[in-house]
Order: C-alpha cells, then sequence, then structure tokens
C-alpha cells in the first residue's frame, strides 16, 4: 500500500529505515509491543495463580515541547505571509495540537487500545485454563488517567474472552502499611525537602536532557527548517524546541500496517496517534528526519535516557522498586497458602494484576537483574562508564548535513551496542522493550514434586535474571530470599523517599 503524495524513499533510505524497524521495540517511547506470543507453561507444571504488572498502553503526545509546539507555530510562522504559503504542512499540525491535546494529553490513543486488546487476547489464549476457571481479576493502578485506561481495556477484553464470567474488582489494602497504590508509583516518592537525595534523582535526567543541543547539527535543523517552510529570522533555541517537539509528537512509530483478528491478510490499516487522514502527514514528516540524519540525533537523547532509567544507574528509584517487589512476593505467598488450603486441588487462585508507568517497570526489571548484587557499587560503576561513554562522544554541531549524519548513525549504533551489553550481561535481551513492558509472574505447582515455582514473562517471553543461574523457574522460597536480598528498610525508606512507613 502506498501512501498517496508521500515522500519518496531512496534506497539508501529503506536500509535504514529496515535497520531502525529492529530497534523499535527498543525505542519506541509509546508503543506497546505485540509482536510476540506468551511462552508455553512447562509440560509438567500447572499454573495456579498470577500476578504483574501492566505499563499503560501508547498515548498521545505529553511533554512541553509537543504542547508549546503549537504556540511557536503561530507566533513564528503562521502568522507570516511566507509561513501561510509554504507551512500548509506544518498547518495540518497545529490544527491537530488544537484539536486533541487539551483533551486528549497523555491518554490512551486507538493505538493503545488496539495493542493492549491485541496482548490481552494473546495472555488469555496462553491461559485460558487458568482464567476459565478464574471468577474474579483483581486490580489497582496509579491514580493517572492513562493507567486506570489501561486496566479498563484489559479487564473488559479478559472479560470478554471469557464470554462475560469474570467480575472485576479493585483491590483492598486498607489493612496495609503503605498504601497500595504508592507501591505501583513510587516514582513520586521523593520528598521535596530531602534537597540531597533529590538531587541524586534528578541529575541524571537533566544531564542526559542537556546533550540535545550538542548532538544536533544547526546546519541539519536548517534543512529541516527549510522544507518545513520555517522563516530564516527564527533564532536556533527557538527551531530547536520547534523541531524537538514535531519529533517528539510523532512518538517515533510514524504509522504502521495493522492486521486485525480474523481478517485477511492482505486487509491492512494503518493506524498511529494521529488520526487516519493525518497518516500522511506523519509519514512525510518522520521519513524527512530519517532523510536528514535527525532521527538519529533524537536517538542517541532518548537511547541514554534509557540506559540511565533501565540500568541502576540510578540507585534511588531501584531500591525504592523494592516496594513494588514486597507486594508481588506478598500476592505470591498468600496465593500459595490459598491453594494448599483449598480441599479442590484442581483450583486456582483469582489474579492480581497492576497497572502503572515504564518508570515502574523498568527500575523492577533493573532491580530483578542486579538483585544478586549490591546495588550501591553496581549504580556507581555503571553511572561512572555511562557518563564516560557519553562524554567522549564527538559532538556534530559544526558539520556538514552528510557528515553529521554519517558521524550520528555510527555514534548510535555504538551506544544501541554498549546498552545492549550494559544491561543484558551478554544475553539476547534486545527484544526487552524498557519503555512499554509487561512483567508477568507464574506461579506454578509442579506435578512431579507439589513444589511451588515461580517463573518470570518479560512481554510474553521467559526472564530469566542472572540470579536464577539459567534456570527459567524457581522456588518460590528461593524467589523469596533473593527479593529480601536488598530488602529496603523502613529507615532507609523514610530517607530516600521522605515518608514514613
Amino acid at each position: 500500500m502506498v501512501l498517496k503524495n508521500q515522500i519518496k524513499v531512496t534506497p539508501e533510505e529503506r536500509m535504514i529505515l529496515k535497520n531502525q524497524k529492529n530497534h523499535y521495540h527498543l525505542l519506541m517511547k509509546t508503543g506497546y509491543p505485540t509482536h510476540f506470543d506468551y511462552d508455553e507453561i512447562p509440560d509438567d507444571m500447572e499454573v495456579v495463580f498470577m500476578n504483574g504488572v501492566f505499563r499503560h498502553g501508547s498515548r498521545f503526545w505529553s511533554n512541553r515541547l509537543g504542547l508549546s509546539f503549537n504556540n511557536l507555530l503561530q507566533a513564528k510562522v503562521l502568522n507570516t505571509k511566507q509561513g501561510r504559503e509554504k507551512s500548509k504542512l506544518v498547518n495540518e499540525y497545529s490544527q491537530l495540537v488544537s484539536k486533541y491535546a487539551k483533551t486528549d494529553l497523555a491518554n490512551i490513543c486507538n493505538k493503545g487500545r488496539v495493542e493492549l486488546k491485541e496482548l490481552t487476547q494473546k495472555l488469555y489464549n496462553r491461559h485460558s485454563k487458568y482464567f476459565n476457571k478464574s471468577r474474579k481479576v483483581y486490580y489497582e493502578t496509579t491514580k493517572k488517567h492513562r493507567t486506570i485506561q489501561t486496566k479498563d481495556v484489559v479487564t473488559r477484553k479478559l472479560f470478554e474472552c471469557n464470554n462475560k464470567k469474570l467480575t472485576i474488582q479493585k483491590m483492598n489494602s486498607h489493612d496495609d502499611d503503605y498504601p497500595l497504590a504508592n507501591r505501583i508509583d513510587f516514582r513520586g516518592s521523593g520528598n521535596k525537602n530531602n534537597a540531597k537525595v533529590i538531587k541524586t534523582f534528578v541529575d541524571p535526567y537533566k544531564y542526559v536532557d542537556n546533550l540535545s543541543n550538542k548532538f544536533i547539527s544547526h546546519k541539519v535543523l536548517k534543512q529541516v527548517s527549510q522544507e518545513l517552510g520555517f522563516p530564516e529570522r527564527i533564532d536556533y533555541p527557538t527551531l530547536n524546541n520547534m523541531v524537538m517537539g514535531l519529533f517528539s509528537s510523532l512518538t517515533l512509530t510514524s504509522a504502521y500496517p495493522y492486521r486485525g483478528f480474523n481478517e485477511k491478510p492482505k486487509l491492512r490499516r494503518y493506524l498511529s496517534c494521529f488520526p487516519s487522514k493525518h497518516i500522511n502527514l506523519q509519514e512525510t514528516i518522520y521519513n524527512m528526519y530519517v532523510r536528514t540524519g535527525l532521527s538519529y540525533s533524537y536517538y542517541i537523547i532518548e537511547l541514554s535516557k534509557l540506559l540511565l532509567t533501565r540500568t541502576i544507574a540510578n540507585k534511588m528509584i531501584i531500591k525504592l522498586s523494592n516496594l513494588f517487589l514486597e507486594q508481588i512476593i506478598n500476592d505470591l505467598d498468600n496465593a500459595m497458602l490459598e491453594h494448599i488450603t483449598n480441599k479442590n486441588k484442581s483450583s486456582i487462585v483469582d489474579p492480581r494484576f497492576y497497572f502503572a508507568h515504564a518508570e515502574t517497570v523498568m527500575p523492577v526489571l533493573s532491580h530483578l537483574m542486579f538483585m544478586h548484587t549490591d546495588i550501591d557499587k553496581e549504580s556507581n560503576k555503571i553511572k561512572a562508564k555511562l557518563r564516560k561513554y557519553i562524554e567522549k562522544m564527538k559532538s556534530v554541531e559544526n558539520l556538514g548535513v552528510e557528515e553529521s549524519k554519517t558521524e550520528l548513525k555510527k555514534m548510535y549504533q555504538d551506544i544501541v551496542e554498549y546498552g545492549s551489553k550494559l544491561v543484558s550481561h551478554n544475553n539476547n535481551l534486545n527484544w526487552v522493550t524498557p519503555m512499554s513492558s509487561n512483567l508477568l509472574f507464574r506461579l506454578m505447582r509442579s506435578k512431579n514434586d507439589n513444589e511451588y515455582y515461580v517463573q518470570m514473562l518479560l512481554n510474553g517471553r521467559t526472564f530469566i535474571p542472572p540470579a536464577f543461574q539459567s534456570r527459567k523457574y524457581i522456588t518460590l522460597k528461593e524467589f523469596r530470599a533473593l527479593v529480601n536480598k536488598n530488602n529496603i528498610s523502613p529507615t532507609e525508606f523514610t530517607k530516600l523517599s521522605g515518608i514514613k512507613r
């Protein structure tokens, strides 16, 4: 299918797009991975309980640059004769922002709903026997509307898959020593009065944000501005904000072909965060970014952010993530006890699902990756290596367009390789989607020895942290001991968060 008026892609650009596609699952800022099926349940095991956390689905743009872009257009471009004549493309975007940003800002878009439904269908398909025995699905969400929306889509789809026999029920946490909603939204636990702790928390993000000007060539931006019809008199900082805001709004996904359930193979439609009639706008802008090389600049910045959050460079939030792991262990323990005491040995324990943010899933994954080590030491070591690597990157600010593009591609590939090795310990974890993941914990009873085991699935695939020593699942007793190894004490929790437990 060819989109009308779409910019023609050269063979070189087509290869770039093909290579980037291989990294979409790693880089997408808001996209949710649905390209997987959940791993099969081991033959000698039966699932008796499951819990886990879902990151919210794909959403509309949400950052300040995307929001301010419309105002910048109105002030700098659209009020000029030249702007009105040459900025039809940008004007369309401006209208989209005006129409949708106020009501849908940061909330789930149509693309997100489709992705979540597909993911839930695959979850059900693999565990149909378990869900058909379930009577309820318990849930908890953060207070953000997008996680509540995600909960609605997932639970409704499970309800439909199970022939409308499930009851959807919010978890009761009145007797908890720390509110359940806070356990899954610990990212905002920092006390503003604790300046030293907050500085530790925000510095890595601020450090990477400041890289944007360093890795974006003036000449590349000028070329982009000319193609969009921006007046030459726009100053560099304003132009940078406009272009970065526009790129952020694309969510790095562009439009993509999607085939729904029970549809003919040749029937394809295009979904994105934009209404379908504006797909051409999104595709055109995206292809222009690829051609100029600016996309690589943005990828480097986004990748650096992912490395700082996905690894344990930021140890404060990684330590606080133990709050959620404590909850998971409590759920698994209680489910095991309930299953043991149930006279009906073929019964199951109803699932418990949490709906949160990337800043919940990523620290939890990092905690699990390094659960066998001293987190403080590992954090300092990785942070030092990462900063040293970034500082050695050559600035492309004064290079020409083609030179800048070539240099950015090299830097991009280098940091992808570095990040992959850093977080995977040389295991192939490129399929992990750090910004958009779901982490599932299966509690299984062995048919051989009646022992209870825990298996973790990340985006449907078995997740084996180094502490598991290459085993796909370990006993619940072993898992509890590993989580407790880096257990956060009430004193340390108060020190990090400023909140008394």
